[in-house]
């Protein structure tokens, strides 16, 4: 039973404002009494701590983290947020970060439509769901814009030319409670819609709390970051990002069979491959084995026209002329379309439905497929030395020098789960049906007759059975980690399971138990297809979340589109797991623009390059000669100015990245321009908005939290330049030294890309002839050539010289030039404490460059560098 406001609440909106009217008009000390004396408080609130009003011009705009309210409407501070909250919501202010939204109702209920009124904002930048597995980014100006399925929002309450100072921000976080899910989507008149949902018809409850997280401030990175650490401490199903340890698959270079090979993987290919990194010097460290490995069968195959029936045999006689209708009208139709909804009743009615579940299922596709048993297929193992799993795993580690062996199976065991009749699961394995939600069919339709949803599931009695099974197998073989994959599965099957947050979290946590008991931790867990909020917010031991969909090499559309998402996904996910943005091709038309956004993205490395076709070139700026990546330390994510444009679509904006490093930061823009998501075709497609030429400009300040604020003077940066072509090219590298917040303009064609390290400039004393001090200004600028050099320096400082003196002193990791801006040439450069000949190091005064080329005395450590001058 739905719910709808009107149930809840018999009046509708006390008044409806013009979005350009004033917040107000009333004196802020009448309003701070109107606040303490109407607000609305939980039962589950002790005492609501007061909210107070400093004093400050009638033009400033106020914003506190807590929302109050004002009658029927909700205000952050002065800031006019909600016109017309219904009764049914209360506000629990408790945590000093924000505000929980709790829920009261007439009646018991499983879903319910709880609209909070007409929502008050500038910008808005959404999480919303794309499809059952994935979410996407969105943006507006209006609450009529936000779309379906929205699991994360973010606002801008002030408009453009706000002073940087004097912006204002809000979130709205839906949340796991208890056994519900919370997402948002558009109301009428501007209003927004809270759709609080169990997933199962037999649960149902008349009170939720913590249904969702409001909050306002400032900052937009410390606002999302205090709302999921308060939402954690709250709901207590997962952890925040920050303190969780990284797999160790993150700081080198790695190889993934998924594109290379799909479902046809083999040993012996595998074995070619990394023995091709080995020899151009680029080494990979890491090996995934994707899907293709397991032991798997159809048990729709053997289905018959007999045991389909009558109506199967009619259908199946003009089986051609359906899918030329499907293909051609409906899949990529509006769901609004005539076509769409004959289709959509068609489904739902024998014969059609009969024959789809056969014909779909029976095909043999990956996703029809079951598990059988949690050892390697014949066809796998017959491709290895020995025919044993063991020991191809001993051969990559021992010759080929792999540090770890990952595999892929989904979170159900496979994409069809298990074959509940083979003998290697536990008795009382059976078939279940999948049953998507109301709200997820609304973003995709297509799930109604998906064959996961016609075909059945197999499941074992408890999530915990299947991965001991499958994980001991695995860790006896020597295998490191698992990738676990089509996750958001489990929000199918809720229906008399206790709600789909129920099943979710059941199944992720037993997972990541399982992980930490056979592999020694639970970051040994790569979280993939998951981004159902009841997966998100189930990610509690593991540490890493796949950013975006799939890198798809044969889709020119998707390429542009895949930065987008990851960029703006990890906006939100970032604050629970570290963002994985996936594999890629080095020998792709778009290789470029996906290697520069992993080089910014703070996340693993690792390609999926078919036999023979490998561009070294660009992986060497990528990857160390020992195997090792230059990695940023946090998730790569928009800049402010970033935050709530449309990249893909208003012609003009570029999308700029930033992120940090040990001693110095990294911004990276792109000209991603002209493909998006079409919610409408559900697609990744080419549109009227191709931009040739995007022009920005890049400023120190755009990397957050790199700024000293008790800097004494303005300090300068050096931001070290380098400008990709698409397919990876290097065009051009270049340097600049800025104040903080100096624009640096730049222009860039479509799909390409401009990284650049971001170096605070330093001094150092220099004794002159005479005896007197100078002072020095350098600055350390990482590995030359590198597309994310600034990582390799992991500390600078300056240290004791001769008489006074100083020395300019860099601790720099990997091997290659350390490139180092300085305004006066060296006396000495001193490598490990050992001094170099003058043909050791080279220094460029037209462009204040010191190169220094280096090599480490051991694999796998660092050197020191000591300038002089």
């Amino acid at each position: 039973m739905v719910v709808s406001r009107d149930l809840i609440e018999e009046t509708t909106f006390s008044k409806v404002a013009s979005v350009d009217a004033p917040a107000f008009d009333i004196e802020p000390t009448t309003l701070k009494d109107l606040i303490n004396s109407t607000r609305r408080v939980s039962v589950n609130s002790a005492e609501a701590p007061s909210t107070t009003l400093s004093s400050t011009k009638d033009t400033d705009v106020q914003v506190e983290h807590h929302a109050s309210l004002v009658h029927d409407d909700v205000y952050f501070g002065n800031t006019l947020f909600l016109e017309g909250l219904p009764s049914s919501v209360s506000f629990d202010h408790t945590d000093t970060r924000g505000t929980f939204v709790n829920i009261s109702l007439p009646s018991a209920t499983c879903e319910v439509d709880i609209n909070l009124g007409k929502l008050r904002f500038c910008k808005f930048i959404s999480g919303s769901r794309q499809k059952v597995w994935w979410m996407i980014p969105g943006w507006g100006k209006k609450a009529s814009e936000i779309p379906l399925e929205t699991q994360f929002l973010l606002m801008r309450l002030t408009p453009d030319g706000t002073p940087v100072d004097q912006e204002q921000y809000a979130i709205i976080l839906p949340l796991v409670s208890g056994p519900f899910r919370s997402a948002l989507k558009p109301g009428p008149s501007g209003s927004v819609i809270l759709r609080v949902e169990t997933g199962d018809s037999e649960t149902a409850r008349s009170s939720i709390d913590n249904a969702a997280f409001i909050a306002a401030g400032p900052d937009p990175f410390k606002l999302l970051a205090e709302g999921f650490a308060a939402a954690s401490e709250r709901v207590e199903t997962f952890k925040p990002r920050e303190g969780k340890q990284l797999p160790n698959y993150f700081d080198v270079f790695g190889y993934c069979t998924w594109n290379a090979f799909y479902e046809n993987v083999s040993a012996s290919g595998i074995v070619t491959e990394l023995k091709s990194f080995r020899d151009a010097g680029v080494p990979a460290r890491t090996l995934i084995i994707d899907d293709g490995w397991q032991d798997t069968v159809n048990p729709h195959a053997d289905r018959t026209a007999k045991t389909a029936g009558l109506g199967w045999m009619i259908t199946h006689l003009t089986s051609g002329v359906v899918e030329w209708f499907y293909w051609k009208f409906v899949w990529n139709a509006p769901t609004s379309s005539l076509w769409f909804k004959l289709w959509q009743k068609w489904c739902t009615a024998w014969p059609l439905k009969n024959y789809l579940a056969v014909k779909w299922s029976g095909e043999d596709f990956a996703w029809s497929r079951r598990l059988r048993s949690p050892e390697p297929n014949a066809k796998f193992l017959a491709t290895t030395r020995t025919g044993k799993l063991g020991d191809f795993v001993s051969e990559v580690k021992s010759e080929l020098g792999i540090s770890e062996v990952w595999a892929w199976h989904s979170l159900l065991g496979y994409w069809g789960g298990v074959e509940a009749e083979a003998g290697a699961w536990p008795s009382g394995s059976r078939i279940e049906m999948a049953k998507p939600m109301e709200s997820i069919l609304g973003v995709e339709p297509q799930m109604a007759w998906d064959p996961l949803v016609l075909g059945g599931l197999g499941l074992t009695p408890q999530p915990a059975q299947l991965y001991d099974t499958i994980h001991r197998s695995l860790a006896h073989a020597g295998v490191d980690g698992v990738k676990i994959d089509i996750q958001a599965v489990t929000t199918m099957l809720g229906e008399k399971r206790g709600g789909s947050r129920k099943v979710t979290t059941e199944y992720l946590q037993a997972a990541e138990e399982s992980v930490r008991k056979h592999f020694g931790s639970s970051t040994q867990m790569i979280n993939c297809m998951s981004h159902a909020s009841e997966c998100l917010y189930s990610v509690k031991g593991s540490s890493v979340v796949r950013a975006s969909d799939d890198f798809w090499p044969k889709a020119p559309a998707s390429h542009s589109s895949h930065i987008v998402h990851v960029a703006y996904n990890s906006l939100f996910i970032g604050e629970i797991a570290q963002p994985d943005w996936d594999m890629f091709q080095s020998k792709h038309p778009a290789a470029g623009l996906h290697a520069a956004a992993r080089a910014v993205s703070g996340g693993p490395v690792y390609v999926s390059d078919t036999p023979g076709e490998h561009n070294f070139e660009l992986l060497r700026r990528l990857v160390l000669p020992d195997g090792a990546v230059l990695r940023a330390t946090l998730p790569g994510r928009p800049t402010r100015d970033s935050l709530f444009a449309d990249v893909t679509a208003d012609g003009h904006s570029p999308l700029k990245v930033w992120n940090r490093n040990r001693c110095n930061g990294v911004l990276a823009a792109f000209n991603v321009q002209g493909a998006s998501w079409d919610r409408a075709r559900r697609d990744n497609y080419m549109h009227g908005s191709h931009a040739e030429r995007v022009e920005g400009v890049l400023r120190a300040s755009d990397v957050e939290g790199l700024l000293d604020p008790l800097a004494p003077s303005a300090p300068e940066y050096v931001l070290a330049l380098l400008h990709l072509a698409p397919d990876g090219q290097l065009l051009s590298t270049s340097t600049q030294t800025l104040r903080a917040d100096q624009p640096l303009p730049f222009a860039l064609a479509h799909r390409h890309s401009l990284l650049a390290t971001v170096a605070r400039v330093r001094a150092a004393r220099a004794r002159e002839a005479d005896g007197r001090l100078r002072s020095v200004k350098w600055a350390a600028l990482g590995l030359e050539g590198m597309l994310n050099g600034g990582a390799a320096v992991v500390s600078e400082a300056e240290t004791p010289h001769a008489g006074g003196a100083e020395y300019a002193q860099v601790e720099a990791a990997g091997a290659g030039t350390l490139l180092l801006h300085c305004d006066a040439p060296p006396a000495a450069v001193l490598l490990d404490a050992r001094p170099l000949p003058a043909h050791a190091f080279h220094y460029d005064p037209s462009h204040h460059l010191l190169r220094v080329p280096f090599q480490p005395r051991h694999p796998r450590t660092s050197a020191t560098i000591q300038v002089a001058f």
